[in-house]
């Protein structure tokens, strides 16, 4: 099995993963995209376009990919979700560092769950950095966990969708990813911010009406 070392270049990871996925084929996508959702940096962006590169190639199957990555990704964020709910706050302060879960980021996703609810497993799935450890919050607050399921899997599904056809439009020049990638996440947070002050301005002037 290949490791991914966060010392690699962008380089070294496409053709670490590409080697992967050339050898396992579609039970590679299923073990990378288990790990990406237990907060393992694995990156989706890489995993997922090189798999829609091999199925433009014929390789593999463009709907069998992104259905088995949704359900690698529910199953890794149902592991997250019952590791939170079992380890508790303080086991995942303590140790979550190991496995790159910072106490910022389980105290920012636990502020999300409580204001926006369940939905955040759908949308979360389509955020940067959000998507990888939201799991572990819902897990601590113990959300209902079949709408957690079922949200998870459809926003996993749809951002499957997407990351393979970036894979099939870039038709194996995939060394600009990571840089197409990084555009990307500033553009979604920038989204969210923008939505985000939208709605506070529409709320804010509504009660001044009042």
């Amino acid at each position: 099995m290949y490791i991914i070392d966060s010392n690699l270049d962008m380089n070294n990871i496409i053709t670490l993963i590409t080697k992967f996925i050339e050898h396992y084929g579609y039970f590679s996508v299923l073990i990378l995209m288990i790990f990406e959702s237990c907060n393992i940096p694995i990156p989706s962006e890489v995993v997922l376009p090189v798999a829609g590169f091999f199925a433009f190639e014929g390789i593999m199957n463009f709907y069998v990919v992104a259905i088995i990555s949704a359900i690698a990704c529910t199953i890794g964020s149902v592991i997250s979700y019952y590791l939170g709910s079992k380890l508790g706050r303080d086991f995942l302060y303590k140790y979550g560092k190991y496995i790159f879960l910072k106490k910022e980021d389980i105290d920012y996703g636990e502020k999300l769950l409580k204001k926006y609810g369940n939905s955040v497993a759908f949308f979360s799935r389509m955020l940067p950095i959000i998507r990888t450890f939201i799991s572990f919050p819902a897990g601590l607050l113990e959300v209902s966990i079949v709408p957690f399921i079922i949200l998870t899997f459809t926003g996993s599904l749809i951002w499957s969708f997407f990351l393979e056809y970036i894979g099939v439009l870039v038709r194996g020049n995939l060394v600009p990813i990571e840089n197409v990638f990084h555009k990307l996440d500033i553009a979604v947070v920038v989204i969210v911010v923008l939505a985000i002050s939208f709605f506070v301005y529409k709320k804010f002037n509504k009660n001044k009406a009042l």
